[in-house]
């Protein structure tokens, strides 16, 4: 049948279909399309209803899109650009940061969803601050290119093979 939510049944999508399918033939009855679907009487009138309106056997109109975000696409844009400066930073200072910047006040735990939802981990953000060693660069660059020509260099990277198994977690 469908999914409980709430106090009412959720119609599954299939079995909507069907029946928005089975009105728009016209050859059936409402109470055939009752009895061939498993939905009640008035879920069907629903739906040759909504077909009439909308031309689709749900309102529109009527979606729950669930709670609105508290960070707008845009201060996402600057939280990334953030954490990408500073990639290191822990959860209680980037909601100071937003707090100052954008005077929201998240929880540690709101802000730790979000980030996840756009993909930011602590994992991946001491791997972005290991990469970005700038002393070590400059000595890098100083002491070991001087030497060799460009040619002459040959670099394998196995700092992400699991030695026990020899998988990869980052290619």
């Amino acid at each position: 049948m469908g999914k409980k939510v709430g106090d009412a049944w959720r119609l599954d999508k299939r079995v909507r279909d069907l029946a928005a399918s089975l009105v728009l033939s016209r050859e059936y009855t409402d109470l055939v399309i009752v009895t061939l679907t498993g939905a009640s009487l008035r879920t069907v009138v629903r739906i040759k209803a909504n077909l009439i309106m909308f031309s689709v056997p749900y309102n529109p109109i009527e979606l729950k899109k669930g709670r609105p975000r508290l960070l707008s696409d845009d201060i996402i844009t600057h939280l990334r650009v953030y954490l990408f400066e500073k990639p290191t930073a822990y959860l209680d200072e980037v909601a100071w940061w937003l707090n100052d910047v954008f005077d929201i006040q998240l929880n540690i735990s709101t802000l730790s969803r979000h980030l996840h939802r756009i993909g930011w981990s602590r994992k991946q953000a001491m791997k972005v601050a290991a990469e970005r060693n700038e002393t070590q660069r400059r000595w890098f660059q100083r002491t070991i290119m001087s030497q060799y020509v460009d040619y002459e260099l040959v670099f394998i990277d196995e700092s992400a093979a699991q030695e026990r198994t020899g998988d990869r977690k980052y290619s």
